[in-house]
């Protein structure tokens, strides 16, 4: 069992290698170009410009969570790996107690990979004093209250934590799925439905059902305008969309990860025989 517990690991690292220097050299094309595009304004630009981009809809929908998607399956691919681990617990509950805090903090990864990027980037072309430069005054003039009240290092510390706040939940909705099936191509293509299904929604304009989803609680300006909330206090509600969903999500997987046959058993039993 040690044998090919130990082959397993090795094959697991070497892949996960590859996978993550993948993922990071797509994140940073991808943040060069919207670097680029940020950059051509005829407006002056700094770096918050940038960060307030990170939940915007093309970004968010097309590359992040995809790319996040990509990591987590990585994570779930590798079986016997899983079931060894699993075997260490004294319950069901607790490996899927060690399973969430492992999303928790690959969603934080990821998301301050991001960020870590996107600054790299910036060091030597924007400004990173924290006011509002002058493109943003511009181009979100209808928020001039909002802007005038709160600083850019808020929006955007903000924005990081719904980033993180969207993966983790997608994290465990994927989690619970392959509780369910032990497929992760199964797991990855729900919720990568599940995002093309927000998207449709958004695209089509379907307001009164686009209020529910994703896309109108992840952008702070839009989540304003979409509930017109007032400008004059920021909108704090909007992490408590995401607080709820989590916690149940959360307990949705603890209520039932001891009701479905994870295979965990049966297949330890066999290796140690």
């Amino acid at each position: 069992m040690n044998k090919k517990i130990c082959n397993n690991e090795l094959i697991k690292a070497f892949y996960n290698k590859n996978i993550t220097m993948l993922i990071l050299i797509l994140l940073s094309l991808y943040s060069l170009d919207l670097l680029f595009s940020t950059v051509e304004n005829d407006l002056e630009t700094n770096v918050y410009d940038l960060l307030m981009k990170i939940t915007s809809f093309l970004p968010l929908s097309y590359i992040m969570i995809p790319m996040f998607l990509i990591v987590i399956t990585v994570h779930f691919s590798v079986g016997d790996v899983q079931n060894y681990i699993a075997f260490r617990f004294k319950s069901k509950r607790q490996w899927y107690q060690m399973n969430v805090i492992f999303i928790t903090q690959l969603a934080a990864t990821f998301s301050l990979t991001v960020v870590g990027i996107m600054l790299l980037q910036s060091v030597f072309v924007f400004s990173f004093k924290n006011t509002w430069s002058e493109f943003a005054l511009n181009y979100y003039e209808n928020y001039a209250i909002f802007l005038s009240n709160y600083s850019p290092i808020l929006y955007s510390i903000v924005t990081i934590i719904l980033l993180w706040l969207i993966l983790f939940l997608l994290g465990l909705i994927y989690f619970l799925i392959f509780l369910w099936t032990r497929k992760t191509m199964i797991s990855f293509m729900a919720v990568f439905i599940l995002n093309l299904l927000n998207i449709s929604i958004t695209l089509g304009k379907f307001d009164g059902l686009s209020r529910y989803l994703f896309t109108d609680h992840v952008n702070i300006l839009q989540y304003i305008y979409r509930f017109n909330i007032s400008q004059q206090q920021f909108p704090y509600s909007i992490v408590l969309y995401w607080i709820l969903l989590i916690f149940i999500m959360y307990l949705i997987g603890l209520f039932t990860v001891n009701r479905v046959d994870i295979l965990l058993e049966k297949e330890s039993k066999n290796h140690v025989s």
